[in-house]
């Protein structure tokens, strides 16, 4: 019943129970109690804090508090009367409460009596309540009576969840910053010094809590009187402060630290908390880019008064010396490109290098580094000779690991090339930095060396063009061109071969360079035209014309169309028109029956406007859009764009440089009708087949 606002405990026999000093009290009935201290100590009873149950010796609860009511769901009319373990003991507990009980009732021996003990309790709801419990025993009647007290400690063990889930997040966030984090008192033990500590400077936790001089100690010589220094200095002020200074790890390695702390004071003193981040990489790159603004800004100086020798070769030399004064590079070699191969002009290298001034570079080495020069800078980096050639190989074996190409260009066609390399364990990315300045070599280069060279080969090499012009000595051959559906050929695209076996944009390169580009064309068309008198009748022949060489036809027009061949006039693409309307009147005047062809559509920089302008009847597709189209969906697209084209414009499509079946079966189901390349025919003489 509710007395007050307190409930009384009530027995089953009538009996009242109330606890006094902390403790349950068994009272007859017909005992002398006061009736005012009664009614107090019901009242304590109601108003404790935690839930209080009294149980007989038949385990019948006797007593239940309004706070037990609140712990465990039962009102104390409905839980006076019952076992006490029905109500609030987990099933897992009850047969080891009656055999405790018994052994009490039966010896007096009891374990848990008079002692704070936590278990889990029952509420109402089936849920399991951790709980505070104690229990005592008085004896009334000769039999024992229980009270117990019950504190629900689900608040407690859910604040203590949540302080550890805190901790342990805030140990996670700690532990996974860039740096150590610590707590210092200074004069004392560190407090607290992150795991971080081991990796970074190689000295475990314990050993760095266990002496509060190893910071010093660990300190650089030319560091620690500063670094102490400002560390007093923040520590004094108050405030948050930073430092830097380098610590010697235990394997002997120098970090840099950004030291930034913040001093607190308590009851016991000051109090730094801080991190140590280690900042060596950003240290290395301040270090690597004031190095770097130094070389350049002596690379400038010394290339402004540079002035080159009398002769190709010591100009070399010179650029040879100034470049293994660039930080990391000790070999540099200039090269020049000649007719079928390449040549060193300057060599700065160890005794051993297989490069010689004046030595020509073996064929496949002179091939690759001229196909490297026309893509333009590039790095090289070797670990061991597995794979390589004789002559990588060699290098290799005087220490060569990595190297860094720049080429030397004139009118966008490569001469030669810088070759500037290192002996150190450095990456290829070190000298990958090393191309910017590189590249002001080479413009110094390129001003002084060029000319020398053109000099030099002028008078030889215009000789000789004009030789290989008069003699005619040019051979042509004929590639294939196929239905790409049926396999048929339709026609024939000419292509010019040297005797010397140099590669034609070279030799016309140098025909530009010499003023005689138009009269060599001319000789190579002359051979394309009476050399296809021996080619299958009834397919056309193709021949490449360049715009420079229109104004000219007029020559080749006799020669033309002798056979009742049908012929076609590519024109390049790389090279731009400067009047389409004079273009189209000279290629109708001259060759009113041949069709016109875009040549190399998509790789140069007149772009759609030769195919807009000329309205030819075949626009040739550039290899580089063919080489592996049907692994990209840009360049399907692309084509597909041009088969539009094609269709709307009724012009033919012809795909150049197909190397795979799978280029091959892309291309028609793109719907390209006509192709060429090393997969459906190489170039061979007419009559060969």
């Amino acid at each position: 019943m509710r007395h007050r606002g307190a409930l009384m405990l009530r027995r089953a026999n009538g009996h009242s129970a109330v606890p006094s000093n902390g403790g349950p009290v068994a009272t007859p009935s017909d005992a002398p109690v006061q009736v005012g201290d009664r009614e107090r100590l019901a009242q304590l009873v109601a108003s404790t804090l935690d839930a209080v149950v009294t149980m007989d010796h038949r385990g019948i609860v006797t007593g239940w508090n309004p706070m037990a009511e609140e712990t465990f769901g039962w009102s104390a009319a409905e839980a006076v009367g019952h076992p006490m373990q029905d109500l609030i003991l987990p099933a897992r507990y009850r047969i080891a409460h009656q055999t405790g009980f018994a052994r009490y009732l039966k010896t007096g021996t009891a374990r848990i009596l008079n002692q704070r003990i936590e278990v889990e309790a029952l509420h109402r709801s089936g849920k399991e309540i951790p709980v505070e419990l104690t229990v005592v025993a008085v004896r009334r009647d000769g039999h024992p009576e229980f009270s117990a007290f019950i504190r629900d400690l689900s608040r407690v063990r859910a604040a203590e969840a949540a302080q550890r889930e805190s901790e342990e997040r805030y140990r996670e966030l700690v532990e996974g910053l860039p740096g150590i984090v610590y707590l210092d008192r200074p004069g004392a033990l560190a407090k607290y010094i992150s795991p971080q500590v081991e990796p970074l400077l190689g000295y475990s936790v314990d050993e760095w809590l266990a002496d509060p001089d190893l910071w010093v100690k660990l300190l650089h010589p030319d560091d620690r009187e500063r670094a102490v220094a400002e560390l007093a200095a923040g520590e004094a002020s108050g405030e948050r402060f930073m430092s830097e200074y380098r610590l010697v790890a235990r394997d002997g390695r120098v970090v840099w630290i950004r030291d930034e702390a913040t001093p607190t004071r308590d009851q016991q003193g000051v109090l730094v908390h801080g991190v140590m981040i280690d900042v060596t990489r950003v240290r290395e790159i301040e270090a690597e880019l004031e190095a770097e603004v130094a070389e350049r800004a002596e690379v400038a100086s010394s290339l402004a008064s540079f002035t080159g020798g009398p002769t190709p070769e010591a100009t070399a030399a010179a650029l040879c010396a100034g470049l293994v004064r660039l930080r990391t590079v000790d070999i540099a070699v200039v090269y020049a490109f000649e007719p079928g191969g390449a040549v060193p002009l300057g060599v700065a290298a160890p005794p051993g290098a297989p490069v010689a001034v004046g030595r020509r570079l073996p064929s496949a080495r002179a091939t690759y580094l001229r196909a490297g020069a026309e893509r333009g800078p590039w790095v090289e980096e070797w670990r061991d000779a597995a794979g390589l050639d004789e002559h990588l190989g060699a290098w290799l074996e005087v220490g060569l690991r990595a190297g860094v190409h720049v080429p030397l260009m004139d009118g966008g066609v490569p001469y030669g090339l810088l070759a500037a390399a290192t002996t150190a364990d450095v990456g290829s990315e070190v000298l990958a930095s090393r191309i910017p300045a590189l590249l002001e070599f080479a413009t110094v280069a390129n001003a002084i060396l060029g000319p020398q060279l053109r000099a030099r080969g002028s008078e030889a090499s215009i000789s000789a063009l004009r030789d290989l012009i008069s003699a005619g000595s040019v051979r042509t051959v004929f590639q294939p061109v196929l239905n790409l559906t049926s396999g048929e050929i339709v026609g024939y695209e000419a292509l010019t071969r040297f005797p010397d076996g140099s590669e034609p944009l070279q030799r016309f390169g140098e025909a530009e360079r010499a003023g005689l580009s138009g009269e060599l064309e001319l000789t190579c068309l002359a051979s394309a035209l009476t050399a296809s008198a021996a080619l299958p009748e009834g397919r056309w022949l193709s021949v490449n014309v360049t715009p420079a060489a229109l104004p000219s036809l007029g020559k080749l027009a006799a020669l033309a169309g002798h056979d009742g061949r049908q012929l076609v006039i590519e024109i390049t693409e790389r090279l731009p028109i400067d009047d389409y309307h004079a273009a189209r009147r000279q290629l109708r005047r001259h060759f009113p029956h041949a069709r016109i062809a875009v040549d190399d559509a998509g790789a140069g920089f007149a772009s759609l406007r030769h195919i807009a302008e000329l309205r030819p009847a075949i626009v040739k597709l550039d290899i580089a859009l063919v080489r592996n189209l049907h692994r990209d969906p840009a360049r399907e697209a692309l084509i597909a764009g041009m088969v539009h084209f094609a269709a709307a414009s009724g012009c033919d499509l012809i795909a150049e440089g197909i190397e795979s079946p799978a280029e091959r079966r892309a291309l028609v189901r793109l719907g390209v009708e006509f192709g060429q390349g090393y997969l459906l025919g190489k170039p061979v003489p007419a009559g060969r087949d």
